[in-house]
């Protein structure tokens, strides 16, 4: 092997792993021992390089088993070298409420590091190790398990196995499940092509029937173009007739077109003869009721007009005023009398009941009280008596005025009179100007009747002579009638031939497209059921065969192998090991078949180890490409061994012939043989490097 093109570990860091809180491990090369007394942390070594390489499995390595007790993170970084490349990978681990899961990490390689989810940091191992692709989705990194690391108590648990489990699992170790792959495949293949076929029997089963039908169309289409041949000179005929018809029509439509254009004016003079027989009629009956209406407008105009009166009401509303304005004066002068009197008969009241004068606080003697009565009785006789005479005057203005108020309204009323025989006459004299212009209508309406009357008996004339052409374009117009309705059926005959025909032309083109698509399927469902029967009957169990061939390849250089290692472990030589047809171990002792139960602790150990190291061999030999066949992690592979089985394990590690070998043992004998020996302790629960 070139060792450039191996893996080779060179170093791990473990921070919070296990019983780890912090550290360092460097691995040299050749048989390297992790020396330690039982729980002294040798093995979680093992499963921190597992860790950082392909990460947490649900079931065989949980993140809780990794990360130490009450510590909320931890992380393992791996440096080794591959292709000669330097790697460092490192994934951390984060304690949530409920679980322990996987943080985001990186990988660097060559010095470029690159961060990565778990998955990704797990596809970039596999590819870097050189797993098949088909185990970067299946068996994950089931090669790393059964060619470099697998514990010795999960080995011994293969061997106990169902035997189907352990062939589907050696299958994807050997990189030959493909085979089982490529047979179920191609059964499924199978399947969907036995599917496939049945699909298309059913969607061909009316081939026969189609192209029945597409014969029976061909025949329709025959038929269909017959009588389209006998029907288009008739249709031809017909055609013809009503083209001279329309000629013969056209010949006459000059007389028809000037005895309509006659009709339409003896229309339009009988139309105006009775509208002018309809306004004489009314402006006779406006005559009638306008002579009524004059000759009692004449008997109203009676009074006569009186110009003056209108003057004489003016000249009495003047003096109306005037005296109205006198009685104002008058009524002034008659209330300022009555208040003089009013305030001499205070005085007197006021001076009879006054003793004292109340400016100069003198007594009033009674001669001075009867000098001022005397004085108010005179000024009171005074004034009574101009009050009698403004009195008097009063009554005088109220006859006057009553009486031109009469007078007044006698002269308002025949000024409204004189008013109203004045528009009576003005009336009077425009309905007598409307009967003179109704006369002279109705002269001019006489006039227009003997006119139109002279004209329709024109018209008449004229029309009777073009009637004989009217006679004519009827029944031209009637023969023409029927001829047309004899084309239209011949037309719709020859139409609904040729709908018909283009029916069939469509249903024809429909078939022969669904014939041909059919016939397609038919010569597929045929390379169908090649391609079936050759699967069914040939190629699976081709395949079957190279399984088969190459399992026995494999089971010959497996058997040869687990019986040399076997034979290297064992110290009894009554007990041989051989493998059966499903890779289970099958133990003779003394020329019998013997359970692996009834073997001693020591003898399991041997055929597990055995079978450990032939599996390696029998991988590393199969699959070219991966870059784990220098390395080989031995966890407790000596569990029940003799002092002379120990020193077979000398041989067996020098025949292994593997550029670095990691074994984890407490057996103190083993570090006689090998190369180095890191030693670990583990106090008040951390372990460490002593």
């Amino acid at each position: 092997n070139n060792c450039a093109l191996t893996m080779k570990l060179v170093s791990l860091k473990l921070n919070n792993i296990r019983s780890y809180t912090s550290q360092h491990i460097e691995f040299p090369d050749g048989l390297v021992l992790l020396s330690g007394d039982i729980g002294s942390g040798k093995s979680p070594v093992l499963q921190a390089i597992e860790f950082a390489l392909f990460g947490t499995k649900r079931t065989d390595l949980p993140g809780s088993s990794l990360l130490r007790h009450g510590k909320k993170t931890g992380y393992a970084e791996l440096n080794f070298n591959i292709d000669g490349k330097d790697i460092t990978i490192k994934r951390t681990l984060k304690r949530s409420k409920d679980d322990v899961k996987q943080d985001s990490g990186y990988i660097i390689i060559n010095g470029t590091k690159k961060e990565g989810t778990p998955t990704e940091l797990k596809a970039a191992v596999l590819e870097l190790l050189g797993y098949p692709d088909n185990m970067l989705t299946k068996s994950k990194d089931m090669v790393y398990k059964y060619t470099v690391y697998t514990p010795q108590e999960s080995m011994k648990h293969i061997l106990f196995e169902d035997k189907d489990r352990r062939l589907d699992v050696l299958r994807k170790v050997f990189n030959i499940d493909r085979y089982k792959t490529i047979k179920d495949n191609s059964g499924i293949y199978a399947r969907l092509l036995r599917e496939r076929s049945r699909e298309l029997q059913g969607r061909i089963s009316d081939l026969d029937s189609r192209k029945k039908e597409l014969g029976e169309i061909k025949a329709r289409l025959s038929d269909t173009d017959s009588k389209i041949k006998l029907i288009l000179p008739l249709a031809s005929e017909k055609k013809a007739l009503v083209a001279k018809k329309k000629n013969e029509i056209k010949d006459i439509e000059s007389s028809i077109k000037e005895l309509a254009e006659l009709k339409k004016e003896l229309a339009l003079n009988d139309s105006s003869l009775q509208q002018k027989l309809a306004l004489r009629k009314k402006l006779a009956d406006e005559k009638e009721k306008l002579s009524a209406l004059c000759g009692s407008i004449e008997s109203q105009l009676k009074v006569k007009h009186q110009a003056e009166a209108r003057d004489r009401l003016a000249t009495r509303q003047k003096e109306l005023e005037s005296i109205e304005a006198k009685q104002k004066d008058n009524l002034a002068a008659i209330n300022a009398l009555r208040t003089r009197i009013e305030l001499s008969n205070s005085i007197k009241q006021k001076i009879s009941g006054l003793d004292k004068c109340p400016t100069c606080e003198q007594d009033v003697d009674a001669g001075h009280k009867a000098a001022i009565t005397e004085r108010e009785n005179s000024e009171i006789s005074k004034n009574s008596a101009a009050l009698q005479d403004r009195l008097a005057a009063n009554n005088e203005i109220d006859k006057q005025i009553k009486s031109l108020k009469k007078e007044i309204d006698v002269l308002r009323d025949l000024d409204k009179e004189a008013s109203l025989a004045k528009l009576r006459a003005d009336n009077l004299k425009e309905k007598r100007g409307r009967i003179a212009e109704i006369s002279n209508e109705q002269d001019a309406i006489k006039a227009d009747i003997g006119r139109i009357n002279m004209n329709k008996l024109d018209l008449q004339q004229r029309i009777s002579g073009l009637s004989k052409s009217e006679e004519a374009h009827l029944r031209l117009e009637k023969e023409l009638e029927e001829l047309s309705k004899e084309e239209r059926a011949v037309e719709l005959k020859l139409v609904s031939l040729e709908t018909e025909k283009k029916n069939i032309l469509s249903r024809l083109e429909q078939l022969e497209k669904e014939i041909k698509s059919k016939e397609l399927l038919a010569a597929r469902l045929s390379r169908i059921k090649k391609v079936h029967d050759w699967l069914d009957e040939v190629f699976i169990q081709m395949v079957s065969d190279i399984e088969r061939n190459v399992m026995q390849h494999i089971h010959i250089e497996f058997n040869e192998l687990l019986k040399k290692w076997f034979t290297m472990l064992i110290e009894d030589e009554r007990l041989s090991v051989a493998i059966d047809d499903s890779f289970t171990p099958v133990i003779e002792q003394d020329g019998y078949d013997t359970s692996i139960e009834s073997l001693s602790g020591g003898e399991k150990t041997s055929v597990a180890l055995a079978y450990r190291l032939a599996l390696n061999k029998v991988v590393n030999d199969i699959v070219s490409t991966i870059k784990t066949k220098d390395i080989i992690m031995l966890d407790e592979p000596t569990d029940g061994f003799s002092s002379e089985q120990l020193d077979r394990v000398r041989d067996v590690l020098d025949e292994l012939n593997c550029k670095q070998v990691i074994i984890v043992s407490h057996e103190q004998k083993i570090e006689g043989f090998v190369d180095h020996i890191i030693r670990l302790r583990k106090e008040e629960h951390c372990s460490t490097i002593s």
